[in-house]
């Protein structure tokens, strides 16, 4: 039984390979929150979106989830206002956010708890 033991050994070692590897490129990102890059990786993978509002008391509706990184919680309501002021930074003089609306979308598995979207409701002023 001693090759099957070889190749348990082979599968825990390439596993924690791939968790090393994964671990290195996160805390690379994790760097990089605060940015515009890591703004387009939080776009890119859904975290957060953004459209053009549907009522005339603000600009833009900005939906965050409560994802969490290393650096960066969508929970965290001054990570949610900073993602706010680098998205419109270069195209309003003055950002508003009107409301911050928590809507209950489901579970994540333990220990996690409720998986919540942010609705932020964006004025820019002018």
């Amino acid at each position: 039984m001693g090759y099957l033991d070889d190749f348990a050994q082979m599968g825990v070692i390439a596993h924690m390979k791939k968790f090393i590897f994964l671990m290195s490129i996160s805390l690379m990102l994790a760097g990089c929150a605060g940015t515009q890059s890591y703004l387009r990786i939080l776009e890119n993978n859904g975290t957060v979106t953004v459209d053009l509002s549907d009522d005339p008391t603000y600009d833009y509706k900005v939906k965050i989830k409560n994802a969490i990184d290393f650096d960066w919680s969508g929970d965290n309501e001054a990570d949610r206002l900073e993602t706010i002021d680098l998205m419109f930074k270069e195209t309003c003089d003055h950002i508003e956010v009107i409301d911050q609306i928590p809507i209950k979308t489901g579970k994540y598995n333990f220990p996690r708890g409720d998986a919540i979207t942010w609705v932020m409701k964006v004025k820019c002023n002018d």
